[in-house]
């Protein structure tokens, strides 16, 4: 059996490791994906989007910057739904027996 571990931040992890590359969010996030997978919810990641493009961090990090971590947050979800899609196309096949 395949355990796969599973992570949940929140919006508040999810804006400081972004802000500080060498935070315990920052930290968290990282061994998070190294080790299993970041899982969140469509309302977590509009959140963390509109968070993320405030003006007021600008004087914190750029906009670029913000904007690749808002990219990264959606290849971790586009992998995430590849996975669940082999694994329905897997499961389908054993119900049906192919």
């Amino acid at each position: 059996m395949n355990s796969i571990r599973k992570f949940v931040l929140d919006t508040n992890v999810l804006v400081s490791a972004m802000l500080s590359a060498k935070s315990k969010p920052r930290q968290v996030f990282d061994e998070a994906q190294k080790i299993g997978v970041i899982l969140m919810s469509n309302d977590t990641f509009i959140e963390a989007e509109e968070v993320l493009l405030r003006p007021k961090f600008d004087k914190y990090i750029t906009l670029p910057q913000r904007q690749i971590f808002i990219e990264e947050l959606i290849q971790i979800a586009l992998s995430l739904l590849k996975s669940m899609n082999k694994l329905m196309n897997v499961e389908t096949r054993k119900t049906i027996n192919i």
